[in-house]
């Protein structure tokens, strides 16, 4: 890691490597079990029980914005997004119009705004410090506002990162933060309000989170204002794709406290957690659902996404069913089922793994081969496994499984490892029942034995060819495990890459470790909002095909951006046509 500017510039994570499945695993774990516990919420809430009104920019004529989610991954993806950001204005151009698009007075951050975890260190390098490279400290008169709503990632800690950063009002490169909980109400020009709220880890609303907004809906809020709410994920979609109970807690909220305490309009639902652009609207256009997760973490697929959402909103007598079509996607479907396919590269993309499973073979090996010296009645007269292998036909299959077995059950080592192996990926299968978990998932892990038992057997063959020495000799003990580790890393990866790409399009259940095992740096995007003297708002969703390589500078003037393109400049563009909610 290039280390600059006193911060590292860091990958994109490696999300199969072994021991990152391992903390990432843990840390999600601990955050489930003990984060109604570790729920810093409430603390937020006792240290501001009275908070003020958030009115900085009501009284504007007009207002510019900024949202983006999913953000501190790879330097070059999150550095590429923040200087887009950062810039003074961007000039666009779609269908032969123009657009000259002016810097935010407010940036929204959606939610995971780190990865992999929530610590510190992770936030410094992969999100302050890129984010301060690209606008360093601005004069007060001239200081954006930020705001930011915690995701899953965020959650990991208990929010300790997240409050230390977002809600003290403190620096963030040349934005300011101003929120002192994890969830804010904003007013907003021409009778609009921005509001974030924190669903915690499964969609959990604190009650004093909904007293907060309860406040503001009942006191603040008037009949027929129109509300845009940001939440860290698609519930809308999960709605759909999950079950209804995961749009449950959303759904309520909405209602009770956008439509029936003060009859206010919810105008648009912004978010990220799925790193891709997609929009949903109702047939007359009066409701935008967005899911704009394109912030710097690895690009996930769109070609998945239903074309309609049906969904049921409201409560009890207001309760009602309602349509979104799905309008635009990025990228388009065709390409994100054609990228899909870059899972097959696994071998040369998630070394680590590859090298794990190598490994796991090669003890796997070992234990089998010192077993069969002690049960040499199963081998008909053979003084080992490798020796037995090396002098049986290759139709003799079925009996060669046959004697393996009753080895590797005569073992308890080599039981346990079995046991490893194939429950290990009967829990990564994400198949929705036990049944397709335990066939599929099950079965890929007897796949890898297979495999494993299969190297062995050709090495047997192989090795004795190549060299006359005894199995047990160390020169033939280091060619096999050579061969083991290189061979058996690259076929085990091919084996785990095509059960990726296979049932990513057989059930599609596998998508996103399709896509995180490639760590695509590009497709990224943000949204630009704009509320006008009218009272029109007018969504301008940008979009960047190729993350730019970025490259020191040498003593950058003060104020001026620490990093310039290592190549070509990044080249924003208009996802869609601008998207009108008046």
């Amino acid at each position: 890691m290039e280390k600059d500017f006193g911060f590292e510039r860091r990958p994109m994570v490696d999300w199969l490597a072994p021991g990152q499945l391992a903390q990432t695993g843990i840390k999600a774990v601990i955050s489930d079990v003990f984060g109604s516990y570790a729920d810093k919420r409430d603390v937020m809430a006792a240290l501001d029980p009275d908070p003020k009104l958030d009115d900085l920019y009501a009284k504007e004529g007009e207002l510019w914005f900024d949202f983006v989610a999913d953000l501190g991954d790879g330097f070059d993806s999150t550095y590429t997004m923040a200087r887009l950001l950062a810039a003074p204005r961007l000039s666009l151009q779609r269908g032969g119009k123009a657009y000259d698009l002016p810097r935010g007075k407010m940036l929204v951050m959606g939610g995971d705004q780190v990865y992999p975890t929530s610590s510190f260190d992770e936030y410094y390098n992969r999100l302050l410090k890129p984010y301060e490279a690209a606008l360093p400290r601005t004069p007060e008169s001239e200081t954006p506002a930020l705001y930011a709503i915690p995701g899953n990632h965020d959650w990991y800690d208990g929010l300790s990162s997240f409050t230390r950063i977002f809600c003290q009002q403190g620096w963030f490169g040349g934005w300011k933060t101003r929120q002192s909980r994890s969830y804010f109400g904003v007013k907003l020009p021409h009778r609009w309000w921005l509001w974030g709220i924190d669903i915690q880890l499964e969609g959990f609303i604190d009650k004093p989170q909904l007293d907060y907004f309860y406040h503001l809906a009942l006191n603040e809020v008037q009949e027929d204002d129109r509300v845009i709410l940001c939440v860290a994920e698609p519930r809308w979609v999960y709605g759909v794709t999950r079950g209804p109970e995961a749009f449950g807690s959303l759904r309520f909220f909405e209602d009770r406290y956008i439509h029936r305490t003060k009859k206010a309009r919810l105008a648009a639902s912004l978010t990220g957690d799925l790193h891709h652009y997609v929009r949903y609207q109702t047939p007359d256009g009066a409701v935008q659902r967005i899911t704009a997760g394109g912030g710097g973490a690895y690009l996930f697929a769109t070609h998945s996404m239903p074309e309609e959402l049906v969904l049921e909103e409201g409560f009890k007598d207001t309760a009602h069913t309602v349509t979104y079509a799905k309008k635009t996607s990025f990228p388009d479907a065709p390409t994100s089922r054609r990228l899909t396919f870059g899972a097959l590269l696994l071998p040369l993309r998630s070394r680590k793994f590859c090298l794990f499973l190598a490994l796991f073979y090669t003890l796997f090996s070992w234990v089998l081969q010192s077993a069969s010296k002690t049960r040499l009645d199963l081998l008909a007269g053979h003084t080992s496994l490798m020796k037995y292998l090396h002098d049986q036909p290759l139709g003799s299959w079925r009996q060669v499984l046959k004697t393996v077995f009753l080895l590797i059950t005569n073992e308890p080592t080599s039981v346990l490892l079995c046991v490893i192996i194939v429950g290990g990926f009967y829990g990564f299968c994400g198949a929705r029942s036990k049944l397709a978990r335990f066939v599929i998932g099950a079965g890929h892990g007897v796949a890898h034995v297979l495999l494993n038992l299969s190297l062995m057997w050709l090495f047997a063959v192989v090795n004795l060819s190549l060299l006359d020495r005894p199995f047990d000799s160390w020169l033939q003990t280091a060619l096999f495990v050579v061969e083991m580790l290189v061979f058996g890393g690259a076929l085990g990866g091919v084996l785990m890459a095509v059960y990726l790409v296979l049932f990513s399009f057989v059930g599609g259940f596998h998508l996103n470790e399709a896509y995180s095992s490639q760590r695509i740096p590009d497709y990224k995007n943000f949204l630009r909002l704009h509320l006008d003297a009218t009272g029109k708002l007018t969504i301008y969703p940008i979009g960047v095909r190729k993350a730019a390589k970025w490259k020191p500078r040498q003593n950058p003037p003060e104020g001026e951006p620490w990093f310039d393109p290592d190549g070509p400049a990044p080249q924003p563009e208009l996802i869609e046509d601008p998207i009108v909610v008046s």
